[in-house]
This record gives structure tokens, sequence and C-alpha cells, in this order.
């Protein structure tokens, strides 16, 4: 199990509005997997990007996994966008993840983060502790990956 376990609380980095944004943009681009644009929600998005930091700030979390499985779990059941908050969730999951050092094993297939979303979801089982389960199982520190 990997444990992404910081000294403090200094250095955490976490996704702006603007760039959750800028993510979601680029999903539902021409070309991109398909999706319906339309209004934003950003008191919901305001909210699910407020669940990781009030972890951080508020209950102590210096767990890179738990903050992303938090930041996974908010967005994805936010709902804040009219398509595309799975798709959105996943990706903005990946970058904080990336932002703070850790990443996927490279022995993880593209494919299988989203598949892996859709089958909880079609079980009723879209549960952070699941998501913070898979992220332990599949992340490590940027430095090991290379090796």
């Amino acid at each position: 199990m990997f444990f992404a376990n910081l000294e403090s609380h200094e250095g955490i980095e976490f996704p702006c509005l603007s760039l959750v944004l800028e993510l979601q943009r680029g999903i539902l681009e021409p070309g991109q997997l398909a999706g319906t644009k339309g209004k934003i929600h950003e008191g919901y998005l305001d909210a699910a990007l407020a669940r990781p930091l009030n972890a951080y700030h508020y209950g102590g979390q210096c767990d890179l996994i738990v903050l992303a499985s938090y930041l996974w779990h908010g967005l994805a059941e936010a709902h804040a966008f009219n398509d595309g908050n799975k798709r959105t969730a996943t990706v903005v999951m990946a970058v904080f993840l990336e932002m703070n050092g850790v990443t996927f094993h490279e022995s993880v297939p593209e494919h299988e983060i989203g598949q892996f979303v859709e089958n909880l979801c079609q079980e009723g089982c879209f549960e952070r502790e699941r998501l913070e389960f898979y992220l332990r199982t599949r992340c490590c520190w940027i430095e090991e990956d290379a090796s």
C-alpha cells in the first residue's frame, strides 16, 4: 500500500477554480469525448474544491492520497457541470497528484481508471473510501515510477 504522507502541511498545492474550468473545457472540446457544454454551478464547484482543503487545514490531513480521494469524490458528486463531471473529477485528481509529486504506476492502463469509476457508479458504491483504496494500490512518487 502506498502512503503519500508529508511531514507537514507546507507545500501541498491544490487546483484552483480556473484550472478546473480549463481542464473541463478541454474534456468537452471537439475531438474529445462527447459531452454537453452548459451552465456551470460555481457554488457546487467551490464546495467540491473545498473538501480536500478543509481536510487539510482543519483536519490536519497531510496524506495526498486521502486529499486526492476527497477531491475526486467531491467533484464527481457535485454535478457542477452539465456533463463530464466524472471525467473532469478524474483528470483534476490526477493533476492534483502530479502537482504534488505523485503519479499512477506506468503499469496502470489508461482506460482502467474510467472503467473503475463507471463500475462503481453502476454498482451504486461510488464512495470516497473506495477511491482512496484504488489510488493507494496504483500510485507512487514520481521519482519511484522512473526506476
